[in-house]
């Protein structure tokens, strides 16, 4: 019982990871969505000033890797299925300069990104069954 109990607690202290351990190794957001089918691991993290937005599926493949600007930082994302498209998307919101915003939609099987939107100011979005509602001010940019 002894040598079991030292067991876990070398392992439990090889996988504690603190705020500080983040925060060393750049890592700005990290959650793992369990899907119907299998489960992906959304990651951002900064390297060299630049923040990374990673997603990656059950077998840890890299699916979607694209690197942001200087001046945009991730704000949020979200897993959904929309009807239109054959499976879960996700949708990641960045900040984009000093009031921007923009919103990323990409198919999460295939990594392709379906929609880029970036405004001058301010912009969201609201999920519906079958539709999702952007909302913006300010100017659309391209």
């Amino acid at each position: 019982m002894k040598f079991a109990l030292m067991i876990l607690t070398i392992a439990f202290k090889s996988y504690a990871f603190t705020p500080t351990d983040a925060d060393k190794a750049g890592l700005i957001y990290f959650h793992q969505y369990d899907l119907n089918d299998s489960n992906i691991n959304i990651v951002v993290e900064v390297d060299k000033g630049e923040q990374y937005f990673n997603l990656y599926d059950d077998k840890n493949k890299k699916i979607i890797n694209f690197p942001m600007a200087q001046t945009e930082a991730f704000n949020k994302t979200e897993v959904t299925a929309i009807n239109k498209y054959d499976g879960n998307i996700i949708l990641s919101l960045w900040n984009k300069g000093a009031h921007g915003k923009q919103l990323f939609i990409h198919d999460i099987k295939s990594g392709k990104e379906l929609l880029h939107i970036k405004s001058s100011y301010t912009l969201d979005y609201t999920i519906g069954v079958d539709h999702i509602t952007v909302n913006w001010t300010g100017d659309m940019l391209k």
